[in-house]
């Protein structure tokens, strides 16, 4: 039987919004499960060209998780290189897109 690739989630969130993401995806949800990974820039390793990283990640996602608090859209990096991607992929049907809405 053929394998089927994995599927990856894509998490973008403000830096100011850090400890969201890591009290949602370190005590709640665990960052693999089944044959979904669930990638966030956290997990960047010192070394890597980080802006590709982001980009292929960017690419080979199928879900994009926003965690949208009112500095989400304030990040001048989210504003003009990971929203645009995000929002061409969901429009051409590529990425499903999930808003989880924080607070400061």
């Amino acid at each position: 039987m053929p394998t089927r690739p994995s599927l990856e989630i894509f998490v973008s969130y403000s830096h100011h919004d850090s400890g969201w993401r890591e009290r949602l995806f370190g005590e709640y949800l665990r960052t693999t499960f089944g044959d979904c990974r669930v990638w966030t820039d956290a997990q960047i390793r010192a070394g890597e060209q980080w802006n590709d990283e982001i980009e292929r990640r960017l690419h080979s996602s199928c879900v994009a998780v926003l965690l949208v608090s009112e500095r989400f859209l304030q990040s001048k990096f989210i504003m003009e290189r990971e929203f645009p991607t995000i929002m061409a992929r969901a429009r051409s049907a590529a990425l499903r897109v999930v808003w989880i809405p924080i607070a400061i």
